[in-house]
């Protein structure tokens, strides 16, 4: 028979060993550690199946940060990859490209440090062995600081007197009655009423997490009913609901159900259509209860869906805004939208791409009317709000929808929806409703084209694009019958109008012309037959004359330039 001491002491020891382990592999403590939610996301890459920071793990394999260390996952160490500094140990995730970004030295403000591993100039290590600012350092927010009080924008020697309330700012766990200052960006704040609202900001640089104050457990003290965490506010206390109790939020009743009718109340499993509040993905007709339902528009258009049907790109997650993929904001609990092949939907804003085609949702085919591209089975949707299949070749000219480059003529379809294509709403066939999707781009010069229109710059010339051939203007003066006969041909690269005039002495005269050579002859005119041809680049201002060759004068009433040639014959 065990002895009950002995159990006791084995307990403890493995207790605490836990404990030591989870302390040694938590680089931060609870407030700074906001990876550790269980919505982080190691990088872009990331699958559901990987444990988070301060997940128990055996192997670095079974972590998204690939740091498996005494039995958790921790933040990356030195040159381990990383997507951004939280992803590091110090803070400090650098690469030219997001390729080669690894963790770091020195440790960056909010990064580990020791006597081995120094913060970068300006911070300085606290005894937490956590890079922060010195007293008298510049700051924006009480957590940058080594004793967690910046004032004025200065980091001062002492901590922050006064308790801070729930859904407040704060720089540590010590400063919040809760007990709990955690990242904003993984909590949902709100009101005095209960509602959810936006926490508040940090205010100096965007970039900064703000930190708030978490609020209070059921059993303690509360001024009003935005201080409880899933509980109400009753008599100063805050207190758990039961099902029948009476409520206003469905975030004060159990895990398993809902406020309706003013009443904490358990809700039939698949009974709830996506977008309405639910608790549990048993309650949804998609089996799927979650916080980041991506945003639609009033046409049923999912801004958070690229045209592929991958999610990203314009507008998307919450109240029409997108998330980053490190974003682990808690929102309100919401049924997702139901996937391709299932049934139950009653519109398309049931469906999470497709259309709601006779209570199903599916891709349109053919004839089918659409919105965009992506709820075509071909995905092309045409502008008259039609699903057609892709046309055969690369002929499609400069902003009609498209899907791949291999269809436009330019061979480049947009890689994002960047164009607004008005088409037919589904909601009222008389109206026309925009939406950004993919187009073809224009072609450049020397790309294929099929009218000037798809010429990003130039004009289409034989079906390439190329820039225009200078106009030319030719004008042939000869003078009257004389001792001499003189041509002048003149060319010049305008469109206006050129008055030439020549002369030349038949009698003991000496003409003098440049040639092309640079070289000069000189002939009498009344002794021999003479041809000399010179062609000269020359400027001509407003009624200025110019002589060319010799010979020519010409007149023009703005600035041009031109080559001339001139003959003389005897």
């Amino acid at each position: 028979m065990v002895s009950t001491s002995w159990l006791s002491r084995f307990c403890f020891c493995v207790l605490a060993a836990g404990l030591v382990a989870t302390i040694a592999a938590t680089p931060l403590d609870a407030a700074d550690d906001s990876e550790s939610e269980v919505s982080v996301l190691w990088n872009r890459g990331a699958t559901s199946t990987g444990k988070y920071v301060g997940s128990k793990c055996r192997a670095s394999t079974e972590c998204f940060s690939g740091n498996c260390a005494d039995g958790v996952c921790a933040r990356q160490v030195k040159g381990g990859a990383c997507f951004k500094n939280a992803n590091c140990q110090s803070y400090n995730c650098y690469g030219t490209t997001a390729s080669n970004k690894k963790c770091s030295a020195p440790s960056k403000i909010y990064g580990t440090c020791d006597a081995k591993n120094p913060c970068k100039k300006g911070l300085t290590c606290t005894d937490a062995g956590i890079c922060k600012y010195g007293v008298g350092t510049r700051c924006s927010n009480n957590k940058q600081c080594s004793m967690d009080n910046c004032q004025n924008g200065v980091c001062q020697s002492q901590p922050p007197r006064a308790p801070t309330r729930p859904n407040q700012i704060c720089s540590s766990d010590a400063e919040c009655a809760s007990g709990h200052c955690v990242d904003s960006s993984t909590y949902d704040c709100e009101d005095t009423s209960g509602n959810p609202i936006s926490c508040p900001s940090t205010g100096y640089y965007y970039y900064e997490p703000a930190f708030v104050c978490t609020r209070f457990p059921v059993g303690h003290t509360c001024s009003n009913q935005g201080e409880c965490e899933n509980s109400v506010c009753k008599s100063g206390k805050c207190v758990a609901l039961k099902n029948g109790d009476a409520c206003t939020l469905s975030s004060q009743c159990p895990s398993s159900s809902l406020c309706e009718n003013g009443k904490c109340a358990v809700v039939a499993q698949g009974s709830l259509y996506p977008n309405e509040i639910c608790s549990t993905n048993a309650q949804c007709l998609s089996n799927s209860c979650k916080g980041d339902v991506a945003y639609k528009d009033l046409q049923g258009v999912n801004n958070g869906i690229d045209g592929d049907g991958s999610y990203g790109g314009y507008g998307g997650y919450g109240p029409g805004r997108k998330r980053d993929i490190l974003d682990t904001r808690a929102t309100t609990l919401k049924c997702d939208y139901l996937q391709d092949g299932e049934k139950g939907c009653r519109t398309l804003f049931d469906c999470a791409l497709q259309l709601c085609l006779d209570g199903v949702c599916k891709f349109g085919q053919v004839g089918d009317s659409c919105t965009i591209n992506y709820q075509c089975n071909s995905k092309v949707c045409s502008t008259a709000g039609k699903c057609i299949d892709p046309p055969a070749g690369a002929n499609l000219s400069a902003g009609v929808v498209c899907y791949s480059g291999d269809q436009c003529v330019s061979g480049t379809c947009t890689p994002a929806p960047i164009k607004t294509v008005y088409r037919p709403s589904l909601q009222d066939p008389n109206v026309l409703a925009g939406e950004k999707d993919f187009t073809c781009e224009a072609s450049d010069l020397n790309e294929p084209c099929n009218t000037s229109a798809d010429c990003a710059e130039g004009q289409c010339l034989q079906g390439v694009c190329a820039n225009p051939p200078p106009a030319t203007t030719s004008t042939t003066a000869t003078p009257a019958p004389s001792a001499s006969t003189t041509t002048v041909t003149v060319t010049v690269t305008s469109t206006a109008t050129v008055t030439v005039t020549a002369t030349a002495t038949a009698t003991g005269a000496s003409t003098t012309t440049k040639a092309k050579s640079g070289t000069s002859s000189t002939t009498k005119a009344a002794a021999a037959k003479v041809t000399t041809a010179a062609r000269t680049s020359i400027s001509v201002s407003t009624k200025s004359a110019a002589r060319v060759g010799g010979m020519a004068t010409v007149y023009k009433t703005i600035t041009v330039i031109a080559t001339a040639t001139a003959t003389v014959a005897r």
